[in-house]
């Protein structure tokens, strides 16, 4: 049996803690509201819960890697930005449900505090941070359709 690299094992541990705050700071915002701002309940809420998904996403990787042998210490610098990419992304995706560019949010479910909505910003905010690749993949192809392509942008100084 081979020796786990020592690299996984601190970044291992590095993803442990990381989940561990999280968690630590949604039971705090949930279940003690009096101690706690208000102002900053939900996007506390959205950041953890969007550094739980990109840190289950990267701890992903490190276990399957070293469950094959081949983990590589180049992707070091990615499994430590992930998960605070994944808490930025998770913010970014809210704040583009808050802004409209929505289709999925039923009427039902309000912009308010209330526990839906809640439930609704914690279940996006850890999908845009577990898929943080397919996140970008969206942003930019949304960013495309806004401002137009490069190729168009090219074409279009050309002519």
């Amino acid at each position: 049996m081979k020796e786990v690299p020592k690299n996984a094992v601190y970044i291992s541990i590095y993803h442990v803690i990381l989940l561990l705050i999280a968690l630590a700071s949604i039971f705090i915002f949930l279940y003690f509201p009096s101690y706690t701002t208000h102002n900053l309940r939900n996007p506390i809420i959205c950041v953890s819960f969007g550094v739980i998904g990109g840190t289950l996403n990267a701890s992903r990787y490190v276990i399957i890697s070293v469950k094959n042998g081949n983990y590589d210490n180049k992707r070091i610098l990615w499994q430590l930005l992930t998960p605070i990419h994944a808490g930025v992304f998770a913010i970014i995706a809210i704040i583009l449900m808050k802004s409209g560019l929505h289709m999925t949010l039923n009427d039902n479910i309000k912009m308010t505090n209330n526990s839906k909505y809640v439930e609704f910003i914690s279940i996006v905010s850890f999908l845009a941070g577990f898929t943080t690749e397919i996140f970008i993949k969206r942003l930019i192809s949304a960013s495309e359709s806004l401002f137009g392509e490069k190729k168009t942008i090219n074409e279009k100084n050309n002519k």
